[in-house]
């Protein structure tokens, strides 16, 4: 069983909306194995042997299957390729060769929404004061309603140094896991911008099979007025001796909720910019400009995206 702490949930509103957690030696085996998966079907994928292909023209919130990595499929796939699983689609790729994929991608999105990203949400509800399972009951299902991925980082052309550029997640919370041995310094090139160090670049602490990182999406901070403030980050080139491979988890509200203030004594006095919305709607803008093409390298604001 994965512990969240009180000191996660508090890092995640003081120290720019990130934290990292260990994760038991159960999970660590898991993902290991799922990894090991993922990166055949990857070979298998280059020899066109993936269905479920995904175009540039397809829904980004709630497309299911496999794209190369290509400025057409958004700024933020120039140089990345790989799998996305939507609204509880977790099992209908098939992939050639590799007949535990179905079986071990489902797998996968179980340990990091039932057992990750549940036990996050379930301590924010008691640090909070908030009624138990208050984000299913108003929000939920997560479980049919979350997107992931499990994506491989190409090399970068023309000098370019950043692989993925500063964005928030459009998500309450969001789980990432790299696909590396045990638990090792740094994160490939995963930064954040930490209040602690002036908003200056900061390389997450670790990665690897045995941790998890948490980041706080902005559809969290809006509803709490930003006083649970969304994590501002990228990705940086970086060398390292395998293809950069990254789970990430996007949990999400289903698209009828309402997306409401938590009834807390920490949020009082927070108004929403815009009252009656629904998290569809809210989506529908985040999603437009998740398509746009690739930006300008001086451009600092963040912007949204299913990463």
């Amino acid at each position: 069983m994965t512990i969240i702490t009180t000191k996660v949930v508090q890092s995640l509103g003081t120290e720019g909306g990130l934290a990292v957690i260990d994760l038991p030696d159960s999970k660590v085996a898991l993902h290991k194995s799922c990894f090991e998966t993922a990166r055949q079907a990857f070979s298998s994928a280059e020899k066109g042997g993936v269905s479920c292909l995904i175009q540039p023209e397809d829904d980004s919130a709630h497309v299911t299957g496999y794209h190369a990595a290509s400025e057409e499929m958004s700024r933020y796939n120039v140089y990345r390729k790989g799998f996305i699983f939507s609204d509880g689609n977790n099992d209908i790729i098939s992939v050639k060769g590799v007949s535990n994929f179905r079986a071990d991608m489902s797998a996968f999105f179980d340990s990091l929404h039932n057992d990750i990203a549940l036990a996050v949400l379930a301590q924010m509800e008691s640090e909070w004061s908030l009624p138990a399972n208050w984000f299913q009951d108003l929000l939920g299902p997560t479980n049919r309603n979350s997107q992931w991925h499990i994506k491989q980082y190409v090399p970068t052309t023309n000098g370019d140094d950043i692989w993925l550029p500063l964005h928030t997640d459009p998500s309450l919370i969001s789980i990432v896991v790299h696909d590396a041995p045990g638990k090792r310094a740094g994160a490939i090139g995963l930064q954040y911008q930490s209040p602690s160090q002036s908003y200056d670049w900061v390389d997450v602490p670790f990665h690897g099979h045995r941790v998890a990182t948490i980041l706080v999406g902005s559809v969290l901070s809006y509803l709490t007025g930003g006083r649970v403030p969304a994590a501002r980050h990228r990705v940086v080139v970086t060398a390292n001796d395998n293809p950069r491979v990254v789970a990430t988890l996007f949990v999400r509200p289903k698209g009828s909720a309402a997306l409401l203030v938590p009834p807390s004594p920490l949020f009082e006095g927070v108004v929403l910019k815009k009252t009656q919305i629904t998290f569809a709607q809210w989506s529908s803008r985040v999603a437009r400009n998740y398509t746009k093409k690739k930006k300008n390298k001086t451009k600092t604001s963040p912007s949204e995206s299913y990463s």
